[in-house]
């Protein structure tokens, strides 16, 4: 009863905003209210390397802070600006390290993520915290690659913390969204391409959910329509 109350608001939801032309996929991953909507920490000012007593950033390395509060408890996550890399705590994660999900690319080895933003979504009694990081890599597909990190259970033991890198392609950390069973969700994003002239006309948004680790098929998919062929960044709900 509950998947199909998840389905059909998620259906609901798309009928609602059908025709909007959107101009961002932010504008419209916000209108999915997902887990971390609201939830971003707060950044740093300026880059820093200190000398010692850390084990991210060294002399020869720069890094940020994004700070926030998890419950009554302060967290800091520290993002390099020259390695792959972040930390939590005193836990280094590397990207090439996070488990790659169907339609996620491995990342460039030690390449900082750019742009880079921390989110984090407080535990229920469905799932347990969870923080996601994203940015972006230098080159010409970065204003359609967003990488997209979830730490599932970051602040748990090692061996209960699930480190995941999602499918990029107009992704977003706002894209992540609860289900009823206690797993998350997250699209898979491809292009429409006319058959004639091979041009993108619209995103097909195949969703899956991840619960301990393993990913599972929805079979559940958006489809957004360009509203000019080519143009990914201006589209409405089919």
């Amino acid at each position: 009863m509950k998947y199909l109350l998840a389905i059909f608001g998620f259906f609901s939801l798309s009928t609602a905003h059908a025709g909007k032309v959107f101009t961002s996929y932010e504008d419209y991953y916000q209108q999915q209210h997902g887990i971390f909507l609201g939830k971003v920490l707060k950044e740093s000012n300026e880059g820093y390397s200190i000398q010692s007593a850390h084990g991210l950033c060294g002399e020869d390395d720069m890094c940020k802070d994004h700070n926030g509060n998890l419950g009554s408890k302060k967290i800091k996550i520290t993002v390099s600006q020259t390695k792959g890399a972040f930390q939590i705590k005193d836990r280094s994660f590397y990207y090439r390290d996070a488990r790659v999900l169907d339609g996620a690319q491995n990342p460039p080895e030690e390449s900082p993520l750019y742009g880079v933003s921390a989110y984090i979504a407080r535990k229920n009694k469905n799932r347990p915290d969870i923080i996601c990081i994203e940015g972006y890599y230098m080159g010409s597909e970065r204003f359609r690659n967003t990488e997209v990190f979830l730490v599932i259970n970051p602040l748990g033991s090692r061996n209960k913390t699930q480190f995941l890198h999602l499918p990029g392609l107009h992704s977003s950390c706002m894209a992540v969204l609860q289900e009823p069973d206690g797993s998350i969700s997250y699209p898979s994003n491809s292009y429409v391409l006319d058959d004639k002239t091979g041009q993108s006309t619209g995103l097909s948004m195949k969703y899956f959910s991840v619960k301990n680790g393993v990913p599972r098929s929805l079979s559940r998919e958006t489809r957004l329509r360009f509203i000019e062929a080519g143009n990914p960044f201006k589209f409405s709900i089919e």
